[in-house]
């Protein structure tokens, strides 16, 4: 029992030690900013866990970055992904595959054994492992792994992508993928890739989407603030002097063959634009003051909610309001 407490007092003290290093960091503004980074400042306290925060991706990201190698750098597949015949069914076998990845590809059967123990009770490790070899031989060299079945189905949805005259077009015209764009502001130094560029002021943002529906994925741009990464960029080309008026449009595809291309308003990259520099703002705040310990009230002290338009209203046969305005 000792030794567990032991063992936890000193995992909160690296955790807390790596915590200070990171304030640390961006108190002397030495670290680089993206997008994400940036979007995840919705307050001192959780842009610090965004970055302490160990990126793990969902099914659905790892099957939106396999269709975007597939679409855009096809000869990096081999360098980014792996196929394999099968993947952990359970969380049991994630954590036995992680930690035997861990400790590297050379184990003995008994070392293999010991690992199974920490996380079964019982059952056989080596027919637990035998299946699953493959899959822990590319989480040791860092590949994405998907099944076969999930190859084919992104493969599917690509090719059926890319022979839309409309995309077809868009492909003719591009002058280069994956561009890295890196500018500085305020102190701070900014990188980003851009998925698309056609000539030198047309960006395209390639997204997997649940609904390619353009009336749906407008609430995507808004609730995930794809608008501000849309505005980043385009500052990236001005600041580079690549070009005085970019452009910025989406390439939105989905499982069921839909896709859409959608172009966002000037006005709406000025939104996101303001909304840059406000998140700089702020974030040169928190630097200077080292307020990296405060909560949402960074931002603002007290917030007032209403009640919103679209919550649902109820008839009453007597006059409710009048009981707020009659004492």
């Amino acid at each position: 029992m000792g030794a567990t407490k032991e063992l936890h007092a000193q995992m909160r003290e690296q955790e807390m030690s790596e915590r200070q290093e990171m304030v640390q960091r961006f108190i002397d503004k030495k670290i680089r900013l993206s997008y994400s980074t940036l979007k995840n400042f919705t307050s001192p306290i959780n842009i610090i866990n965004y970055k302490l925060k160990k990126f793990i991706p969902n099914p659905s990201m790892i099957f939106g970055k396999l269709c975007d190698v597939l679409l855009l750098t096809p000869q990096n597949f081999n360098k980014e992904f792996k196929i394999v015949g099968n993947t952990p069914t359970t969380d049991k076998q994630t954590c036995f595959c992680d930690e035997i990845a861990q400790k590297g590809s050379e184990l003995s059967e008994e070392e293999i054994k010991a690992v199974f123990s920490n996380h079964y009770s019982r059952g056989d490790a080596m027919k637990t492992y035998t299946p699953l070899k493959d899959y822990i031989d590319g989480k040791i060299l860092g590949l994405e792994l998907v099944t076969q079945d999930i190859y084919d189905e992104a493969v599917s949805l690509v090719e059926n992508l890319k022979s839309q005259p409309d995309i077809e077009e868009i492909f003719k015209q591009i002058s280069e993928v994956q561009k890295k764009v890196e500018w500085h502001d305020s102190d701070w130094d900014f990188v980003g890739y851009l998925d698309i560029l056609v000539g030198e002021d047309h960006i395209y943002d390639v997204k997997f989407s649940k609904d390619a529906n353009p009336e749906k994925f407008e609430r995507d741009i808004a609730n995930f603030d794809y608008f501000l990464q849309a505005a980043m960029y385009c500052y990236a080309l001005k600041e580079m002097g690549v070009t005085e008026m970019p452009k910025f449009s989406f390439i939105v595809f989905d499982k069921s063959y839909n896709y859409s291309i959608i172009h966002l308003d000037y006005s709406y990259l000025m939104y996101g634009f303001k909304k840059y520099k406000y998140l700089l703002q702020e974030l040169n705040k928190a630097a200077k003051y080292k307020a990296f310990n405060k909560s949402y009230g960074f931002f603002r002290n007290e917030y007032n909610i209403g009640k919103p338009n679209w919550a649902k209203g109820f008839l009453l046969d007597e006059d409710f309001d009048s009981f707020f305005t009659k004492y």
